[in-house]
């Protein structure tokens, strides 16, 4: 009442930002219930040996053909795997900020960094499923 003029404001418009930025909770979860079943199955799932030089090892190809051979499996993994890259994405230039580098001279390249990097890691984790999916059997 005080103010004879009223505050400036967006025009109700919603804070700007990335996909990736709008929905890190519920990302977030969904990477937390990917990496609970990925444990679950890699890490105390089956257990098959083999020998190699002598040596009695854990055979985890076996396994991983026997996981990634079944496609409700191989989807759950992909969705989760462009999730993960989505948020190492907006991870790569969040960790700028918080160390107060992101200066605006810098935010092209931190964004393309951010893109690469996401990018070369999903694409390699994602890679493994859907060779084995398609190729061995």
């Amino acid at each position: 009442a005080a103010r004879p003029q009223g505050y400036a404001k967006m025009g109700g418009r919603e804070k700007g930002g990335s996909i990736s930025s709008k929905t890190m909770i519920y990302q977030g979860s969904l990477i937390l219930a990917f990496i609970i079943l990925h444990l679950i199955t890699f890490k105390y799932g089956p257990h098959y040996t083999t020998t190699v030089d002598g040596v009695v090892m854990r055979d985890l190809f076996k396994l991983m053909v026997e996981v990634f051979n079944q496609p409700g499996y191989v989807a759950w993994y992909l969705v989760s795997l462009v999730l993960v890259a989505m948020h190492l994405r907006h991870g790569v230039s969040s960790v700028f900020q918080s160390f107060g580098l992101l200066h605006p001279s810098y935010q092209r390249p931190i964004k393309v960094l951010g893109y690469a990097y996401s990018f070369i890691v999903g694409a390699g984790f994602i890679s493994q499923p859907i060779y084995i999916f398609l190729f061995v059997k």
